[in-house]
């Protein structure tokens, strides 16, 4: 009788926390890199690191602010500007069939949606208490920084350019899994998509928004689309990694920077050209190209070797790899 109840509370309970929808607010369209800096620097805390590797948001495609990871592969959404119609869930976990849903408020004010991936409800309020958001308020984040500073231009530029180097420092040391390293530079490159293809990004947020009125929906979409990169990635990193057993003697830079410049070309091509679906063929056609100009990646890597602290041979290795069709 009691898992009976309790399935029946869980329906309930979800049903009642649905009945609701979403409200715009300005910063869905033109969110603030220094808020996201900020919610990025509290989930380091909860060992939550960011995969998109700029903090301007607008990530398309999935209509994310910015996307976290855990070691464990465990991930968290952010979305700025996402405010529930029923102010009295903010600040409450509220159930989905795929995760958890949070929702609050940063020192400025403005509302922001948290979506924890396939993750209980235990487990989400351990986590927003090891970040610290789990009882943050306006006025609380309003102490943390003076409002006359945070709404300086040039102190918010300072501070989210200390954050970045701060980033880039520790993922660099702390996200090393080749698992971490595709997924940052897959989302990464999704987010890139905003710079150039701007049809297809006005038609990700079109999407977005028409399902305001329905928020689990929303979070299904969501969720269902960056499952689909993550799996892509797998399968990009297992036929990435025979390909590297060849290559056993490749600097790891270089070989790095064959990764990621690989996946990213091949995502952003797929998903202009019709879908991830297209993804799997498109791996399959780069790494044979890539295979041809196995001399040219082992002479950079030599060159590498020798002179460690030189872009312009990662540079070049990304110039092979577009030309690798």
């Amino acid at each position: 009788m009691r898992w009976q109840f309790l399935i029946l509370w869980s329906v309930l309970w979800t049903s009642q926390a649905l009945a609701w929808k979403y409200i715009e607010h300005e910063q869905f369209d033109a969110p603030s890199a220094f808020q996201i800096s900020q919610i990025t620097q509290a989930l380091k805390k909860a060992q939550f690191f960011p995969l998109a590797q700029s903090n301007r948001g607008r990530i398309p495609v999935l209509g994310l602010d910015q996307v976290f990871n855990r070691d464990d592969g465990t991930a968290v959404f952010l979305k700025l500007g996402l405010q529930p119609d029923d102010k009295s869930l903010m600040g409450k976990i509220l159930p989905h069939s795929k995760g958890q849903m949070f929702h609050s408020v940063t020192g400025a004010g403005t509302p922001y949606a948290l979506f924890f991936v396939r993750t209980s409800r235990a487990d989400t309020k351990k986590i927003l208490q090891a970040s610290g958001l789990e009882k943050v308020s306006a006025s609380i984040w309003s102490l943390m920084i003076p409002k006359a500073q945070a709404e300086s231009p040039v102190f918010c530029l300072q501070h989210v350019n200390q954050m970045e180097e701060l980033r880039r420092t520790r993922a660099a040391a702390e996200a090393s899994s080749l698992g971490h390293v595709l997924r940052s530079c897959a989302i990464s490159a999704v987010q890139g998509l905003a710079e150039g293809a701007q049809d297809f990004v006005q038609n990700s947020w079109y999407v977005i928004k028409n399902l305001f009125t329905n928020p689990a929906k929303l979070w299904d979409d969501v969720v269902e689309k960056y499952e689909q990169i993550t799996e892509f990635v797998s399968d990009f990193r297992n036929k990435m990694t025979d390909f590297f057993d060849t290559m056993s003697a490749m600097d790891p830079a270089i070989a790095a920077e064959v990764a990621c410049s690989t996946i990213s070309s091949v995502l952003v091509q797929s998903l202009i050209g019709g879908g991830i679906a297209k993804a799997g063929l498109l791996v399959a056609q780069k790494i044979s190209s890539l295979g041809r100009m196995k001399t040219a990646l082992n002479s950079l890597s030599n060159i590498q070797k020798i002179n460690p602290e030189s872009d312009r041979i990662k540079d070049l290795t990304r110039e092979v790899i577009q030309c690798a069709r």
